[in-house]
């Protein structure tokens, strides 16, 4: 049977459990609080994970929602946008001064590190494929020159900064991947120091090709990059639509949206909205925000009509300090819209307001470091940014080549495109703003039509060198009218005959003369029909007649019949002119060059005439027909594989443009030190006019030896030859360079070397004293010496074998090095021969010194018998670690390398083998054994003394 539990036993029960609870409480709040406390900053410690909005890495930067740096070098599979940055907001990364890397380039850029693809509403997420990279990448769409470019990190990173789009980069030794969207990550992270170099392919941004580009999307890419969430609200489809409403192409579009958002929307690192539709909160909502804030609403305002684009993240240029050279800190991470044009590319966008966020980079700058930044940044397409201020294009309204006239009351005259011969054109009228429509517009004094409702006429611009625009207020007004005739005592206070259309005439006093009376206008053989009901008349015009001479009015029955005909005849003064102007007529065409103009390349050309894409133009190449221009007014020309200058002309009817190219020659140099000598480092540089190029193969003597890296540059050895034919080819080319007296460099250093060692020589030995006299009166005074310094009497013991050693090498090396001139030995014989002598006189001088005074060496660690005299003949023996080779390998190395005498070195070889191997007595050998020893003693004797005599 169950006892009941007492009542305090009970509150104790629960007081534990409290107690406990409190306990894991305190465990978790300890670890996410203990990093922070140790780094004095919440950034990237386990707190700031659970913070609203961005994550922050170590240095302080955003975070990307999977806990690296934001826009950074370790970017994650998605983002979030906005929130509150910390407990300070003044900590945003974009105001950290840490530098995160260093970067020398060719020009400015925005050092990207990756892009997205799918919006949340409350942020972003990417596609994780990845494939191997394998240089050189291929560029997608049109570009426009190249740029190289060497990042040196200051923190570890996982993507590498690089210009869009990459080609080609060098200096990481892991494994490197490619992201869908292009951009280069390491699968291991790169530490701080490490050093890469780059050449990216620069994107076309020319405005003419981008306004001229095609609208037919593949589906890829028009699922991917219009996407939108499915409760976005309507509002931002709606907004923009009437915010572009009068653009004419996706580029326009784009620039509508990107300046709608730098003019409306401030620059502040102080804003920390969320919300689920961050972009339409963003939009209608909020005045200021940051680059997040501004790259979002700009690719869902762009999606939302149907124009791919994608959030794109990275760096700014950074801070320059020296030539072509800047820092990029944290302050630089950033984001950008990525718009793609088809057969063009992504092209970069900045909606951010860059005058306003490169003045509050320098206002920190100046206040934390004390450092001046004159900051100069590409923007948009053909934008720079500086502190305050932004060049480039304006709004695209403002662009369009539309004249005003100089009016009266309010009329203004424009044109929606440049004029140019053979091009259809809208002219619009409008007065105080609004379309004025039953204007007669006149160009050159030429009739056109009359403006529609909308205040607009079409007509074909004819070649002419300008245009002269007039428009006119037609009619025939009562005051301007002189009735000299009535009809049945109607009266007519009103007619206005313009041009075309179906226009009204109508008079206060016009009698009804009931259904089925018509009026009949006619004027030089047209006519027009004034069918009259009550007081109203409506004229339909059949024809273009400018003035009216007549009005004649017939009367028909209930069946149609004429019943009777009278006629008006009417004085009209003419026409007033309301308002003109004078527009200039284009023939020029500009031609835009994208890809590489190299011999034997295919380059894309795109003919422009200011806003307009001249199609169906005959493109030539030095006179030659080629092809012709498309719907986008591009071509392809594949320019010749000679070097020299070629002429591109687009010619259609009156227009006409060309472009001069040179096609540059392959050009190698070579670089070596100040003398050329076999086996030292040469620098190979292949480059065509300006440019570098990289993974050209660099071929010496025949054998291809490196292919050039990004920057174009490789290094090889020089070979052991009196020449070396240094050659590469590319694109068809070819280019060769010579190294002149590689042998005989050396041959001179040799000689000089002798000659510096044989002068003092000579000099000695006229004094009557050789290399064995100079030995002994070393070794008598140190053998004075007390017992402490023993070890200086060892050296030259040791060196006077050393000596001895050094003569029989020295004639080895010679025989060596002529075998090799005759091809016999190969260099690299040579060399794994001098390197074996070097290290087994190391270890013969350290045997040396373990000896003793007697010279005795200690390896055996024996004084008598065979194992002594053993040492005793390895000693004489030039191999490093005997003990790693056998005792016949260790023979045939004293006979052929050493030149020790063979009966001698075969009877200490086959008496150690009996002793140690086969068990045998070792007296009865070893007096055998120390006569052999003598003999290699003293032919290495007799070898010295020679020596001496010879020198």
């Amino acid at each position: 049977m169950a006892t009941e539990e007492h009542p305090e036993a009970t509150g104790r029960r629960r007081v534990r459990i409290a107690l406990v609870v409190c306990c894991v409480l305190a465990a978790v709040l300890a670890a996410l609080l203990v990093p922070t406390l140790a780094s004095d900053d919440l950034a990237g410690t386990p707190i700031d994970t659970v913070l609203p909005g961005e994550r922050f890495d170590e240095t302080g930067s955003g975070a990307t929602g999977s806990g690296s740096s934001f826009g950074a070098l370790d970017p994650g599979d998605q983002t979030g946008v906005g929130g509150d940055t910390g407990f300070d907001n003044e900590t945003f990364g974009s105001n950290d001064t840490e530098v995160h890397f260093v970067v020398e380039s060719s020009e400015p850029s925005y050092w990207r590190t990756g892009s997205y693809d799918t919006y949340t509403g409350t942020g972003w997420e990417r596609d994780t494929d990845t494939d191997a990279y394998d240089p050189p990448l291929s560029p997608v769409g049109l570009t426009d020159g190249s740029l190289e470019f060497e990042v040196t990190f200051a923190e570890p990173a996982t993507a590498v900064p690089t210009a869009w789009q990459p080609a080609q980069l060098s200096g990481v030794d892991s494994d490197l991947m490619v992201t869908e969207d292009g951009a280069l990550r390491s699968e291991r992270p790169l530490q701080p120091g490490t050093t890469v170099t780059g050449v990216s392919q620069l994107q076309e941004n020319d405005i003419g090709v981008l306004r001229s580009a095609s609208e037919s999307y593949s589906d890829d890419v028009f699922e991917q990059y219009t996407q939108l969430p499915d409760d976005t609200p309507d509002r931002v489809e709606e907004f923009t639509a009437d915010l572009v409403e009068d653009d004419d192409t996706p580029y326009d579009a784009a620039v509508t949206v990107q300046n709608w958002l730098r003019s409306e929307k401030d620059y502040s690192l102080q804003a920390d909205e969320q919300s689920d539709s961050i972009a339409d909160t963003f939009i209608f909502e909020m005045d200021e925000g940051y680059c997040e804030y501004f790259a979002t609403a700009m690719t869902a305002m762009l999606r939302s009509q149907d124009i791919p684009a994608r959030y794109a993240v990275g760096y700014t240029t950074g801070q320059p300090v020296g030539d072509s050279t800047y820092e990029v800190r944290g302050m630089n991470a950033h984001s950008w819209v990525e718009v793609y044009f088809p057969d063009v590319g992504w092209v970069q966008f900045e909606p951010t307001p860059g005058d306003s966020r490169l003045e509050m980079e320098s206002a920190v700058l100046d206040e934390e470091l004390d450092e001046d930044h004159d900051a100069l940044e590409p923007g948009g397409p053909g934008e720079q940014l500086q502190p305050g201020n932004i060049t480039g294009p304006d709004d695209p309204a403002d662009e369009d080549d539309e004249e005003d006239s100089d009016t009266d009351e309010g009329f203004d005259i424009s044109l929606n495109q440049t004029a140019v011969p053979g091009t259809t054109v809208e002219i619009t009228v409008t007065e105080d703003g609004e379309p004025a429509s039953s204007m007669l517009v006149t160009v050159n004094d030429e009739d056109v039509a009359v403006t529609d409702s909308d205040g607009t006429v079409t007509f074909t611009v004819p070649d002419a060198a300008e245009l002269d625009i007039g428009v006119t207020e037609w009619g025939l007004w009562e005051d301007d009218v002189e009735i000299v005739e009535e009809w049945n005592g109607t009266r007519l206070d009103a007619v206005s005959i313009p041009p075309g259309g179906q226009h009204h005439a109508v008079g206060s006093d016009t009698q009804s003369e009931g259904a089925g009376s018509t009026a009949q206008l006619g004027s030089g053989g047209s006519t027009a029909q004034l069918e009259r009901a009550g007081s109203a008349a409506q004229l339909e015009r059949s024809a273009s007649a400018t003035q009216l001479d007549r009005v004649g009015f017939a009367t028909l029955d209930d069946n149609g019949a004429n019943t009777s005909s009278e006629s008006v005849e009417l004085e009209a003064p003419g026409s007033e002119e309301r308002a003109n102007t004078t527009v200039p007529v284009e023939r020029e065409a500009t031609l835009t060059t994208s890809g590489d103009v190299l011999p034997g390349e295919t380059i894309t050309v795109t003919a422009v005439v200011q806003d307009v894409t001249i199609t169906d133009a005959v493109v030539t190449l030095d006179g030659e027909q080629v092809g012709t221009t498309d719907e986008n007014g591009r071509a392809n020309v594949t320019l010749p594989e000679e070097t020299g200058n070629v002429t591109v002309a687009v010619e259609w009817g009156a227009v006409f443009g060309e472009q001069t190219h040179t096609l540059p020659a392959l050009e190698l140099s070579v670089e070596t030190g100040l003398l050329e000598l076999p086996l030292t480092t040469a620098t190979a540089t292949v480059s065509t006019g300006e440019q570098n190029v990289s993974g050209a193969p660099v071929v010496v003597n025949g054998e291809q030896v490196a292919r050039t890296g990004a920057d174009g540059t490789t290094e090889f050895r020089l070979p052991l030859s009196e020449t070396a034919a240094v050659e590469t080819s590319m694109y068809g080319l070819s280019a060769h360079e010579s190294v002149e007296g590689i042998v005989r460099n050396a041959g001179v250093v040799a000689g000089g070397v002798l000659l510096f060692v044989a002068v003092p020589v000579g000099l000695v030995y006229r004094r009557g004293h050789t290399p064995g006299t100079l030995l002994d009166a070393i070794r008598s005074g140190i053998s004075r010496i007390p017992g402490p310094q023993r070890a200086l009497v060892v050296m030259v013991r040791g060196g006077g074998r050393a000596l001895r050693t050094v003569s029989r090498r020295l004639r080895t090396t010679l025989v060596y090095v002529f075998d090799t001139l005759r091809g016999t030995v190969t260099a690299g014989e040579l060399r794994v021969s001098f390197l074996a002598w070097t290290h087994s006189k190391r270890r013969a001088v350290r045997r040396a010194f373990a000896g003793g005074v007697d010279g005795q060496s200690q390896a055996t660690d024996v004084e008598t018998g065979i194992r002594r005299a053993w040492a005793q003949f390895l000693s004489h023996v030039s191999v490093n670690n005997p003990e790693r080779h056998t005792p016949a390998e260790l023979a045939s190395h004293a006979i052929d390398v050493d030149n020790l005498p063979a009966d001698a070195v075969e009877t200490v070889v086959a008496a150690f083998r009996e002793v140690e191997y086969g068990a045998r007595p070792e007296h009865e050998r070893l007096a055998r054994v120390e006569r052999a020893l003598e003999h290699i003693s003293t032919q290495l004797d007799n070898e010295h003394e020679t020596d001496g005599e010879g020198a």
